[in-house]
């Protein structure tokens, strides 16, 4: 195995370069379930680039983590309180914008990917219901 920051031989299991004291990813366990593959730049590259360099120290970085689940929450928020412009509406949106910052910030997974379905969910189910409710009070004038 080869130091990420150096270049330089360690054994395997070892945490730290012998060479220039970098915390060293541990990627035994990617390679044994086939997720790192160094002739592969796409992998390899995204591993890469979910790791800073701060001090001779890699640092996982997680770079919009929480807008991608504080948009899924709102998401989820704005489906129960459709029925309700003024709650659903809101969260549905403030979710969405959370969803799109979380990924111009990099984190592309699950929640924020959620985040933004169940967000887009909620504002169809607001317009529905107030386009409902209009005609609704259309007919009963």
């Amino acid at each position: 195995m080869y130091c990420q920051n150096c270049g330089s031989y360690y054994a395997p299991g070892a945490s730290k370069c012998s060479a220039c004291g970098a915390w060293l990813i541990n990627t035994d366990s990617l390679v044994k379930d086939n997720l790192y593959n160094p002739d592969n730049a796409y992998i390899h590259n995204n591993i890469q680039d979910s790791y800073q360099n701060t001090n001779n120290n890699l640092v996982k970085t997680d770079s919009g983590k929480g807008m991608g689940i504080a948009s899924m929450v709102l998401g989820i928020v704005s489906i129960v309180l459709f029925w309700g412009p003024f709650f659903g509406l809101p969260c549905g949106i403030v979710g969405m914008v959370l969803a799109c910052v979380a990924k111009s910030k990099g984190y592309e997974e699950g929640m924020q990917r959620a985040g933004y379905v169940t967000s887009f969910i909620g504002i169809a189910l607001c317009a529905v219901y107030f386009v409902i409710w209009i005609i609704y009070i259309l007919n009963h004038l």
